[in-house]
């Protein structure tokens, strides 16, 4: 099937849109400024294989870099035959916007 990435169905996790991806979180400094929803360049996604660890599924990890620093965040889909056709159009995509991958017709 083929649709938008910010609207395909198979690009979902729990059965809510996971496009984009949250922005990244944790231990920076309070004046840093982080990435917002959908800001920021991919820079290459890797499959994050748990094997259910902690009940964890597999998930995408994607690079991304803003104001020229790099930062990690996570892309959770429910099918996890998804990943690996998602992982190889986004590493085709290097270098987009996660704004301007949001527009581009994925096929999964």
């Amino acid at each position: 099937m083929r649709d938008l990435l910010c609207r395909h169905p198979k690009v979902k996790y729990l059965g809510s849109p996971s496009w984009p991806p949250q922005p990244p979180g944790g231990a920076f400094k309070p004046s840093e400024v982080l990435p917002q929803m959908g800001e920021g360049a991919l820079k290459g996604a890797t499959i994050f294989r748990t094997h259910g660890y902690g009940g964890l599924p597999d998930h995408l990890e994607l690079q991304i870099e803003y104001q020229g620093r790099r930062y990690v965040t996570q892309l959770w889909v429910d099918d996890p035959l998804a990943l690996e056709p998602l992982r190889q159009f986004l590493s085709q995509h290097k270098n987009l916007s996660l704004d301007d991958l949001s527009r581009l017709e994925i096929d999964l």
